[in-house]
């Protein structure tokens, strides 16, 4: 019987959770659940002028959350998104040590734009 060699883990839902981020956003700024799958729909495939930088996000987030009567800073609202939306589960980092001590090779995948994905590999060390 073959020996599973690779395992790939979905970021979102799998290794690290999102309920912070819905929390503060509903907490801070009443937004639903359904009202953050809009924001992030609008952003991402409704605006067209985010070139897939930070420092083109930040910009552009400013113009989306004005159109959405939200007067939050834009930089602290990138800010509080990424770290509020990307908490890893430690029995999701445990299970992945314990495979890769086994010699299974574990890779993280994402559909996540670039540069949360870097936030993901920089700021929580995946690798």
């Amino acid at each position: 019987m073959p020996r599973i060699s690779t395992v790939l883990l979905d970021a979102d839902g799998v290794v690290q959770f999102s309920t912070e981020l819905y929390a503060w956003l509903d907490r801070e700024h009443g937004w639903s659940a359904q009202r953050v799958e809009e924001f992030y729909w609008h952003l991402f495939h409704e605006r067209r002028d985010y070139d897939g930088t930070l420092t083109g996000l930040v910009p552009v987030v400013a113009e989306v959350l004005a159109d959405w009567d939200c007067v939050a800073p834009a930089g602290e609202f990138v800010r509080r998104w990424f770290t509020l939306g990307a908490v890893p589960d430690p029995d999701a980092l445990a299970q992945v040590a314990a495979l890769r001590r086994h010699g299974v090779t574990c890779a993280l995948a994402s559909n996540q734009d670039f540069v949360r994905a870097r936030f993901m590999d920089e700021e929580l060390g995946y690798e």
